[in-house]
């Protein structure tokens, strides 16, 4: 149900405002400046009514004060009476919409509308906001490939130069620059939407490869153990599998865990239905997930959190990309993220991965077992 705040002196208008809501929303009365003022401070609700007329104050302040403190949120007008000298303000004032309360049938319907085109705006600027963040990646990289190939370049000079003894460590400097090079050119071809990887590759060994510096790059000493059992080998990006499993480990060492678990297993699917959505899949799926055992995750995140630039986290903490980029990832090879959580009892983050008719598989069949 959607929530709405309702600034109304009346009560008995108020009273017959949540009756006819009554189906639609979860109404919030205030019936004075300070109650309006104090409630939208909280800024957990997702339309606000007021009556026109409002004791000692007005609804066009009630709407300068709106637009400061939640200027998302749409505003409606509910009065009694609406006159020609009202209209000119209101539309400067930028009200959402105007309704007579001698037609409150017409209510339920004007709310529905008015979060419909608000999420409609929401989602757009989410999109525009994708759109920038892709531009500025894509250039930022672009800058990074261009700087790492003097590195590069002196690095292999080095390697002449340096004693005998002392060359694996220009060898592994060698190999963390090529490993950069070859994220900075999957990164471009990730945020400018394609996929231009045709090398097969096997995810037990990516996975394996990996976990080595899981724990280095999580920094916080979290003890990571692991059960990789799949067999499949792939025509896919190492770097996309190695995204998917650090934003689930940084997602379990954020929740307070104490230790995580990294699986990885092949599995037949008979219409499973994730609990992220609707569709049901079956087939034969690589699925790679990370469970922990920290504080779970609350019902009204679980609701959003794959959500573009959502986050719980402080903003330089976070940025609202990390599960959304691996829904998009998984849901680019044909398979689905399925999230299972508790609260106190921890989390598993799924990324199911579809196996084609022509993937290699030579482990066992685990019968459609998800991760637990």
């Amino acid at each position: 149900m959607f929530k709405v705040l309702l600034l109304e002196d009346c009560k008995a208008d108020a009273d017959l405002t949540v009756i006819w809501l009554r189906k639609e929303a979860q109404v919030t009365v205030v019936p004075s400046r300070d109650a309006f003022l104090e409630a939208i401070s909280q800024k957990n609700f997702e339309l606000i009514i007021s009556d026109y007329a409002i004791p000692s104050w007005s609804a066009l302040e009630a709407i300068a004060e709106a637009r400061k403190r939640v200027p998302h949120i749409p505003f409606m007008i509910l009065s009694g009476t609406l006159t020609d000298e009202m209209i000119p303000a209101l539309e400067s004032a930028n009200v959402d919409d105007v309704l007579l309360k001698d037609r409150p049938n017409r209510l339920p319907w004007a709310v529905r509308r008015a979060i419909r085109d608000r999420q409609t705006r929401v989602q757009l600027l989410q999109t525009q906001r994708i759109q920038v963040v892709g531009e500025l990646t894509a250039g930022l990289v672009h800058d990074l490939r261009n700087m790492l190939t003097p590195v590069t370049g002196v690095l292999h000079l080095l390697e002449q130069w340096v004693p005998q003894d002392k060359k694996q460590l220009v060898l592994g400097a060698q190999r963390s620059a090529l490993r950069i090079t070859e994220m900075t050119d999957r990164m471009l071809l990730f945020v400018s939407g394609k996929n231009g990887y045709k090398g097969d590759v096997s995810l037990k060994l990516i996975i394996l490869e990996f976990l080595q510096f899981l724990p280095a790059m999580l920094g916080s000493g979290l003890p990571v153990e692991s059960q990789i059992n799949t067999s499949a080998v792939l025509p896919l990006d190492p770097t996309l599998i190695r995204q998917v499993v650090l934003n689930f480990a940084i997602n379990a060492a954020d929740a307070g865990a104490s230790r995580i678990w990294v699986v990885a297993q092949d599995v037949t699917l008979d219409n499973y239905t994730p609990r992220t959505e609707a569709k049901s899949y079956s087939g034969r799926f690589c699925v790679i997930g990370v469970r922990d055992n920290g504080s779970g995750i609350p019902p009204e995140v679980m609701a959003k959190m794959f959500q573009p630039f959502y986050t719980t986290k402080p903003p330089d903490k976070g940025t609202g990309l990390g599960l959304s980029t691996v829904r998009n990832i998984v849901g680019d090879y044909g398979g689905f993220v399925d999230v299972y959580s508790m609260p106190n009892e921890g989390s598993s983050f799924s990324a199911y991965f579809r196996l084609p008719d022509t993937a290699q598989l030579t482990g066992t069949d685990l019968g459609g077992e998800s991760v637990p």
